[in-house]
């Protein structure tokens, strides 16, 4: 699936700059880097989504680095004396969602939904914690993993459309990490705001969470490679969409995390220096020399120059620099 691009597809301006080419997650594949000029987000152009990427990334999980940990979270999760403790310390993510969830009753009179849930160990962490919560994915492997491992909570595979035709409309949406793989992420997101209710003394809203490109950011691209993902987005990126919606946004305050996780590095946010390709162009993961990898990234720039200036300037991430967004958008019917 592929979507030709003319305007932004965040806020729809037309003023565009090409920021530079990046190697793709798969071997000798190109994707240009576009930034918006008016919300600053970053795309990958062409705007494509391929499935048989995905499918290699399930059958080698296990080898591919930064998928390894989410094959390992479901038996640590189920293990875990308190999922939530352990969810809420291991990324600024999970932090995000968890605070902000924290805050509501705990009662089941209405629900929560988790779009995306793949594994399903962030929906049982959610019920551990009282509520009810229901884990929807499109992924018929990942719905069976997540039905088989966390028997006590409930799990639906298909569309969030769908899964509303068959049930109650949720009062709250989490999806963690999904926006920034989607080709039309400003349409995801009305949806999830037309998919919400209202509950008897709980605000309707959806809780997102994305890599977040920050103003002080280096870096052409953070996070997977296209087409894996295929966004970077702002937190302007997520207001112009809250805006569109005719919806209010606020953002989760994630310097509580960093402050008690001072060593955590999801990104290193230096020039030129980005993840290289992990399947080869049948689909194999396979490994390069740590050497080559170092040498076919740095670019025009000298590697220790660049590590010496990035461990000279490193600071502790604030709110205003975190590696992560976490946003909470109101529809227009949750102010009535």
């Amino acid at each position: 699936m592929k979507k030709e691009i003319k305007s932004c597809p965040i806020c729809g301006a037309h003023s565009n700059n090409a920021k530079g080419k990046v190697e793709g997650f798969v071997k000798n594949l190109f994707f240009d880097i576009v930034e918006c000029k008016s919300c600053k987000s970053s795309f990958a152009s062409p705007l494509e989504v391929n499935p048989q990427i995905y499918n290699a990334i399930y059958k080698q999980a296990n080898r591919i680095p930064g998928y390894s940990r989410y094959s390992d979270l479901p038996a640590k999760v189920l293990d875990a004396k308190s999922p939530a403790v352990l969810m809420e310390n291991l990324e600024d993510c999970y932090y995000g969602i968890l605070s902000e969830l924290k805050k509501l009753p705990k009662n089941k009179d209405f629900t929560i939904v988790e779009v995306g849930c793949g594994l399903g160990y962030l929906t049982h962490t959610i019920n551990s914690l009282g509520y009810r919560c229901i884990g929807v994915d499109i992924s018929k492997a990942s719905i069976a993993h997540a039905k088989k491992t966390f028997s006590s909570s409930e799990f639906f595979c298909g569309t969030i459309e769908e899964f509303i035709q068959d049930n109650d409309k949720p009062t709250i949406i989490v999806s963690t990490e999904v926006i920034e793989h989607l080709i039309d992420p400003a349409v995801f997101m009305k949806l999830l705001l037309t998919s919400l209710k209202k509950a008897s003394g709980v605000k309707p809203r959806a809780i997102i969470s994305t890599p977040h490109k920050h103003e002080n950011t280096k870096s052409l691209w953070e996070g997977d490679l296209p087409p894996i993902h295929l966004f970077w987005f702002t937190k302007e990126s997520f207001r112009r969409m809250a805006l569109v919606n005719n919806s209010t946004v606020k953002f989760v305050d994630l310097s509580k995390f960093y402050q008690e996780h001072s060593t955590y590095i999801k990104y290193l946010d230096i020039p030129g220096i980005i993840n290289r390709p992990f399947l080869d162009e049948n689909y194999q993961y396979y490994d390069e020399s740590p050497i080559k990898n170092i040498f076919r990234t740095i670019g025009n720039f000298s590697f220790k120059r660049k590590v010496s200036k990035y461990f000279k300037k490193k600071a502790l991430r604030s709110n205003e620099t975190s590696y992560s967004i976490c946003a909470v958008f109101y529809p227009s019917f949750a102010k009535k």
